[in-house]
């Protein structure tokens, strides 16, 4: 056991001496503790309180603390607010959550809502809902929530009473037995973190990524009104990534809409190369008709998939010279028949 607990005091002081150095190099500014420090416990003022810690830029409670125990080293975070709506089971009864339909909604939360670079430091990469248990091991103040589309009732994955599943009353704080498992109520999940991969602010009480690299905060266009151009005409649209400093600035286009096929994008002025869909270094890219129809251009940020912008282009039959020869002619003829030189 002290041969354990020295590794464990080498492991803490060796992060922390790197932790010093980066700070120096102004590499990780702000970090005040690492979340390696098994010596001693950090999260013991915040366990169970209102006091929201961060971590992938959404604020959480903490409300299970095992930073300490031998060979794990995490904590279980649970999300301040509701995020999303969901019957626990479309058929109405309670079935166990691998096969409910809430499950789907945490799993689509997470999918959607956690970027890919928290993503390591989730263990098992997933989120989850708390047992009655957990929700019964919290403060009553930590159980509460606002409501979310004016509910704020919110499910638990275990049981209830009969065929019922269990629940919190969100407004009370109140943990109960009797949810019909066909209602649509709150989702509110949870998830673990694995300490040895984050570091820990204690100033702002912040979880970071080990080595993580700068989050895309935003992806926009330099066109955001509709576009319209004729068959053969081209049209440029330039992203733009944030922040400056983001690790990842490449993205994938997209065509979509209505009429995809109206339009091709490519990365050089004169439309020979092709921009294919695959994350891509290439900021602009020159948007060409190609036949009469209304068309999507969007870029996703490869880093963020959450982050894009899109715009809508237009694209419409080009004119022949008989055509446009005819439209002249029919303008100067109403301006001519307009004209009275007695007037």
């Amino acid at each position: 056991m002290k041969i354990k607990k020295r590794v464990r005091r080498l492991l803490s002081l060796w992060l922390s001496l790197v932790m010093i150095i980066s700070n120096l190099a102004g590499l990780v500014p702000g970090m005040s503790l690492t979340a390696l420090a098994w010596d001693g416990d950090p999260y013991a003022a915040l366990l169970n309180t209102t006091t929201a810690v961060n971590f992938d830029g959404k604020e959480w409670y903490l409300i299970e603390n095992n930073s300490t125990a031998t060979n794990a080293g995490t904590v279980t975070l649970l999300a301040k607010e509701c995020v999303a709506a969901s019957q626990y089971n479309s058929s109405g009864s309670y079935v166990e959550y691998a096969s409910s339909t809430v499950k789907t909604a945490v799993d689509n939360w997470y999918n959607n809502h956690i970027t890919s670079n928290a993503k390591t430091a989730v263990v098992d990469n997933k989120m989850f809902l708390l047992t009655k248990d957990q929700a019964d091991a919290m403060t009553e103040d930590t159980r509460k929530c606002s409501k979310y589309n004016g509910e704020d009732k919110w499910w638990l994955c275990s049981p209830g009473d009969s065929d019922y599943v269990a629940g919190v009353n969100g407004y009370y704080g109140e943990v109960i037995s009797d949810f019909n498992a066909g209602s649509v109520y709150c989702v509110r999940p949870a998830l673990k973190l694995d300490l040895s991969k984050v570091t820990f602010d204690s100033t702002s009480n912040t979880f970071t990524v080990v080595n993580s690299s700068v989050a895309v905060t935003g992806v926009t266009l330099d066109k955001t009104t509709a576009q319209t151009i004729d068959v053969d005409n081209k049209v440029t649209f330039t992203a733009t990534v944030s922040p400056d400093n983001a690790s990842d600035k490449t993205v994938k286009w997209s065509v979509g809409g209505t009429n995809a096929d109206a339009v091709t994008l490519y990365s050089d002025e004169n439309c020979t190369t092709e921009v294919g869909t695959d994350a891509t270094s290439t900021l602009t890219v020159y948007a060409k008709g190609i036949s009469a129809g209304s068309a999507t251009i969007t870029a996703t940020s490869n880093a963020d998939s959450t982050k894009s912008a899109s715009c809508d282009v237009t694209v419409n039959e080009a004119q022949t010279q008989t055509e446009e020869l005819l439209t002249t002619i029919t303008a100067t003829g109403k301006e001519q028949a307009s004209y009275n030189p007695e007037n």
